[in-house]
């Protein structure tokens, strides 16, 4: 009997635009496709297309053959992982909302003040709502008695013009996505035939299911097209689970 290592690496992503990138890159390289975004590479990795029927992925319990699945498929499982890039103007969103709501506190006052109630409310309403706040909101309270009732409008748009945006925004600082690689190097001289593509996913998803029960796992890719037509050793998976961390934890 002899004690062998098996090789484990992971790398965590989060929604910044290098690191969004190089989550594509590695995703794509797994699906076998070809990256969405432009960026440089610095080591190019190989594999052999004569092997690519060796190949299999993991996705909601089920393992098929990576060749089954459509680049347009691939595609979009890709974009289903990666970490969502933040909203455009974020910071400048960010900025308005909070002057705006100030705006619409100060506008509560004046209304209760005029005695127009049901506009104080409504804004009050609007104001304690999580999530995204329809548009239809602004026909409403266009209905209700208050002063200066285009200012108010034109308050009310702009608040939920940036309080929606922002509902989709990506923490950057927020660890969204943990790829990970089990492989059992060459040099142990351990082949595919006695751990075949399935033993290893299966291992993988054990191994996730035990140590990070609480994160989805996205997908597990088995790879065993990275070795010479001769070679039968090299099979390993990439797994890919979401995961929402603050910077300073780790996992």
């Amino acid at each position: 009997m002899r004690t062998i290592s098996l090789f484990h690496r992971r790398m965590n992503y989060s929604s910044t635009t290098e690191s969004r990138v190089k989550c594509e890159h590695s995703l794509a390289h797994s699906l076998r496709i070809t990256p969405p975004t432009n960026a440089k590479i610095s080591k190019k990795l190989e594999f052999n297309e004569e092997l690519s029927q060796h190949n299999f992925i993991w996705i909601n319990n089920h393992i098929s053959p990576l060749e089954s699945w459509t680049e347009t498929e691939r595609l979009e499982l890709l974009y289903k992982i990666v970490p969502e890039p933040r909203v455009h103007n974020q910071l400048k969103l960010q900025t308005q909302q909070r002057q705006y709501r100030r705006k619409m506190k100060n506008a509560i006052d004046s209304e209760i003040k005029s005695g127009n109630t049901d506009a104080a409310k409504f804004l009050q309403s609007i104001l304690e709502t999580d999530g995204h706040v329809s548009y239809s909101s602004i026909q409403k309270f266009s209905l209700l008695t208050m002063q200066r009732k285009k200012q108010r409008l034109k308050m009310l748009e702009t608040y939920l013009n940036a309080h929606n945006q922002l509902q989709h925004r990506a923490p950057t600082n927020n660890i969204f996505i943990q790829e990970g690689i089990f492989k059992i190097p060459h040099r142990w001289e351990v082949g595919s035939d006695l751990v075949n593509a399935s033993d290893y996913i299966e291992f993988t998803r054990l191994f996730l299911v035990h140590y990070f029960p609480d994160y989805e796992i996205k997908t597990i890719i088995c790879h065993d097209d990275e070795r010479d037509k001769n070679q039968n050793t090299g099979c390993h998976t990439h797994y890919f689970f979401i995961c929402v961390e603050s910077k300073n934890q780790q996992i």
